[in-house]
């Protein structure tokens, strides 16, 4: 019923402790956090969009990056998340998991020079993001999906311009999942050819 009125800023509280590693070729950078930030929702009641209650989210990163061989470029990321509700105007709800947050997320990406063809290179990439819950009551979910990504980058000189052409397929499998954006569930994208020439003036 409030639909356009702007919601007064959250206050959220970060409590974190980390280390970087560095091996020379690779990197390794590794965080524990908690974080206390508003819930955010539409009241079932009143029907009004706000701030009410508390989430808390506690979790892990890791990050993996580098060089591991020459003309082999790759990073790896790992996130796990253990979110509840702290404070709700349900009582019922508090202990649930928040909306639209996986307890796994990975990603990892390569990037490859090819043997013998100078300035050409291939890139491959994987995400996967685990089940969401997308109602205060856990009672519907979206499904966890994994999505895999592909291309190629080309550098060369067009005269004196360096140049990069770029041709990716994202979703290069064509999957079929859901994912949460802006308070909604949504179709994830299908397979996407973008292909981009890039000059450097």
């Amino acid at each position: 019923v409030n639909a356009g009125a702007i919601i007064p800023p959250g206050v959220a509280t970060q409590r974190e402790v980390g280390a970087k590693f560095d091996f020379g070729s690779l990197g390794l950078t590794t965080a524990l956090f908690e974080i206390e930030r508003p819930s955010t929702y539409t009241d079932p009641a009143s029907r009004v969009f706000g701030q009410f209650g508390r989430n808390r989210h506690r979790g892990l990163e890791v990050d993996l990056f580098g060089e591991p061989t020459k003309g082999l470029r790759t990073q790896f990321s790992y996130t796990y998340l253990d979110a509840k509700v702290l404070r709700n105007q349900n009582p019922a709800l508090e202990g649930n998991r928040p909306v639209s947050v996986p307890r796994n997320v990975l990603v990892f990406s390569a990037d490859a020079d090819v043997p013998g063809f100078p300035g050409l290179a291939v890139l491959a990439g994987v995400r996967h993001v685990g089940r969401q819950f997308y109602d205060l009551t856990n009672q519907r979910s979206i499904a966890s999906f994994t999505v895999f990504d592909a291309g190629a980058r080309y550098s060369f000189k067009s005269g004196s311009v360096p140049m990069v052409l770029r041709l990716g397929v994202n979703n290069l499998f064509d999957k079929d999942h859901y994912q949460f954006a802006d308070f909604t569930v949504q179709s994830g994208a299908p397979r996407t050819v973008r292909a981009t020439l890039q000059a450097d003036f």
